[in-house]
């Protein structure tokens, strides 16, 4: 039985990516004199942002950090909502007794001011940031699993990249694969062999509750209904 769900952030609950990306210029192309394109803007994302920091300017990746922090806030009402069904989904999970939490790649700062922003922090008493000397989240998640004190097959990882899945497999959960973002890697994610993989929010939803959640005494008596038992 499945007792919690885990998500990550960026690509699953929100399509936040040019934002990382805009504000990733502004806080290095100062200090590097030179621009950035998408593509190498991207490359160089895959641990926490302070960990991206220290890899590539080294030299003053506290300022880069405090910079960052800065227009990722003030640039973040661009884009202004997480990804359509996903406060309700959230919503729909909690009232059902589903444990949330969030394991991210995105620093503990930023995260904060995106579940502000969207409204969404109420549905996680619980995230995880990746620790910035790494980019695996399997820490984070066997963290979570201990914290709310369910086993590896009690629990599901809601995540966009093959990595997600990879991660997750490593700390011995499943993982549900959102492929509704702007960015998503398809071939990536497939080739990663996660649990299923869902387009839009809407298909992940039917899924949980109609294949992975148990049902209330309500839906199971409507049911019964139904079929004639």
């Amino acid at each position: 039985m499945t007792k919690a769900i885990i998500f990550d952030f960026d690509g699953t609950l929100a399509d936040t990516l040019n934002l990382c990306i805009e504000a990733f210029r502004r806080a290095t192309e100062p200090i590097t004199g030179r621009p950035l394109t998408d593509a190498q803007t991207v490359a160089c994302f895959g641990p926490s942002e302070e960990g991206t920091f220290r890899t590539f300017v080294p030299q003053a990746y506290r300022k880069a950090m405090d910079d960052y922090l800065f227009w990722y806030e003030r640039l973040h009402d661009r884009w202004p909502a997480p990804f359509e069904g996903i406060p309700e989904l959230l919503a729909r999970l909690r009232d059902r007794g589903v444990r949330l939490a969030l394991v991210t790649g995105k620093s503990p700062r930023c995260c904060a001011v995106s579940l502000r922003k969207y409204g969404l922090e109420e549905y996680f008493p619980l995230t995880e940031s990746v620790a910035p000397d790494s980019a695996s989240k399997a820490p984070n998640i066997r963290c979570v699993l201990q914290r709310f004190g369910v086993r590896g097959d009690e629990a599901l990882y809601v995540g966009d990249t093959a990595g997600d899945v990879l991660n997750a497999r490593e700390a011995g959960v499943e993982t549900l694969s959102a492929l509704w973002g702007s960015v998503t890697d398809r071939p990536a994610v497939e080739a990663a062999r996660p649990r299923a993989l869902f387009e839009r929010v809407e298909e992940l939803e039917r899924y949980l509750f109609e294949s992975v959640l148990r049902p209330e005494p309500a839906e199971k008596a409507e049911a019964g209904q139904k079929f004639g038992i």
